[in-house]
């Protein structure tokens, strides 16, 4: 049997059987310009990287939402759709009678995290913007999931008052498996 064991009994985190390589993007670091550490933005990923985050992200039909409860101050998580953009920003469709609309309103920073049926996983850092444009959330109605299930949820589609759509604005994308672990944060202009 293949245990990994520290002298307190709890698994050894440092041992070889838990080797992690945590490769990351970060694109808002305050190192950044700094020899060896080239800033980056999305439009500047070299293409492995962006493959690697659009493959994962791609095959999940949803994410992991994580917010935090501006009432308890404490972490709420919960699986969402998620709609990966070409900008590498992911749209978040939601109803007004849930709670992470009180809690976005509160505090915009996010964390989203996406597992894939190999475990592989990704997350994504950011701030959530509500998105006002009516032809976006038309666009995603009309070429996502099934207009059944749209209309189940906002009966008068892009029009619904009840339809609230986010974009999370990434500033770092995480992702790895057993063996690889990568970080990014992209630059931005506004806080997060």
């Amino acid at each position: 049997m293949l245990t990994s064991l520290n002298e307190n009994g709890f698994l050894d985190l440092d041992s070889p059987l838990f080797y992690f390589i945590r490769p990351s993007v970060n694109l808002d670091r305050a190192d950044r310009g700094q020899p060896g550490q080239p800033e980056k933005d999305v439009s500047k990923l070299d293409s492995e990287t962006r493959e690697t985050i659009v493959r994962i992200i791609k095959s999940c039909v949803y994410g992991d939402l994580a917010t935090i409860c501006p009432i308890e101050n404490s972490p709420r998580v919960r699986p969402v759709c998620a709609f990966l953009q070409d900008d590498l920003s992911v749209l978040i469709p939601s109803h007004t009678e849930t709670r992470k609309i009180a809690e976005l309103e509160a505090n915009p920073r996010v964390e989203i995290c996406f597992v894939d049926a190999e475990h592989w996983q990704v997350r994504v850092a950011g701030t959530a913007v509500v998105v006002e444009d009516a032809s976006v959330k038309k666009e995603l109605i009309e070429t996502t999931l099934s207009p059944q299930l749209w209309h189940g949820f906002f009966p008068d589609a892009e029009a619904d008052e009840r339809f609230v759509l986010y974009r999370i604005e990434p500033k770092s994308f995480e992702w790895m498996k057993a063996v690889s672990y990568t970080h990014l944060t992209l630059p931005t202009n506004r806080e997060v």
